[in-house]
């Protein structure tokens, strides 16, 4: 690395000297530094809603293809049960309404949402999805307990 003029471990005598280190150690500086950082893109020339992202947030920008599909449902709920456990009741409502997208008359599905739903705080739409539980198994043993549930939530909403 170093000039042959110039032994590595003796004092800098000229100038010489002096400068050949010097100009190794602005190298090694140089090539130390981090790489410059890309320059972000320019926003979109629309305005576009901005979205609190949530763990489970989709792509906002993908439109889905639903067609009847049990197996996808089934694994949407085993997400949704997921996220339910850890306490991330939006993305486990997410999981679930993605569920119901797959297989229409899936009343678990519809159950789960509205728990998670009620979980949420957003009671109105819990409502719409315990009604939808009720309507696809009316002969359900737990539709009793869901429509005392649904007038509840109706007199707490009037409150």
């Amino acid at each position: 690395m170093y000039a042959r003029h110039c032994p590595p471990l003796t004092l800098i005598v000229s100038q010489k000297c002096y400068n050949t280190r010097m100009m190794f150690w602005m190298l090694v500086a140089v090539l130390a530094q981090d790489p410059p950082k890309p320059v972000p893109a320019p926003p979109p020339d629309k305005p576009q809603a901005r979205m609190l992202r949530d763990e489970d947030a989709d792509i906002a920008g993908d439109v889905k293809e639903y067609t009847l599909d049990p197996k996808k449902s089934a694994d949407e709920m085993k997400i949704g049960d997921f996220y339910m456990k850890k306490g991330s009741f939006n993305a486990a409502a997410n999981r679930y309404t993605e569920a119901t997208r797959w297989q229409p008359k899936n009343a678990l599905a519809y159950l789960k949402l509205g728990e998670a739903l009620e979980r949420k705080d957003d009671p109105a739409r819990a409502v719409q999805a315990y009604r939808k539980f009720v309507e696809l198994a009316p002969g359900d043993k737990q539709a009793k307990e869901i429509k005392k549930k649904i007038e509840k939530l109706e007199k707490d909403a009037e409150k």
